[in-house]
């Protein structure tokens, strides 16, 4: 069983502002989706702080712009999918590179000396 919310309009907003309101509630949520994209193609370790986010409040939205929206929660559920894949391969490199014996533990190393120089 599906249930559909719909929040009901801020304001005394007139209905063409409605509009407006999806389109650049959308056009936000595309553009965080293109920084987190980029942030997995990128090597780097330094990451963005996280930014507090909470849904807007929005009227239903129009018909013309629901493919849209489908489209962004898509790119948004493979993002967060392969930020959890990474994350999980990044815990296994961790693991694996705790187990790797550095010498700098304190114990003692066995040390070859070649003598016949």
């Amino acid at each position: 069983m599906t249930v559909e919310r719909h929040l009901q309009p801020v304001g005394s907003a007139p209905e063409g502002d409605w509009s407006t309101a999806w389109v650049d509630a959308l056009t936000e949520l595309e553009l965080q989706v293109e920084q987190a994209e980029a942030m997995l193609r990128s090597e780097s370790a330094d990451l963005p702080a996280p930014l507090a986010w909470s849904p807007p409040e929005l009227p239903p939205i129009p018909p013309d712009l629901i493919e849209r929206a489908r489209l962004v929660h898509a790119r948004q559920l493979d993002v967060a999918a392969r930020m959890t894949r990474r994350m999980g391969d990044l815990g296994k490199q961790s693991t694996l590179a705790s187990r790797i014996e550095t010498g700098t533990a304190g114990r003692a190393r066995p040390v070859l000396l070649d003598r016949a120089c």
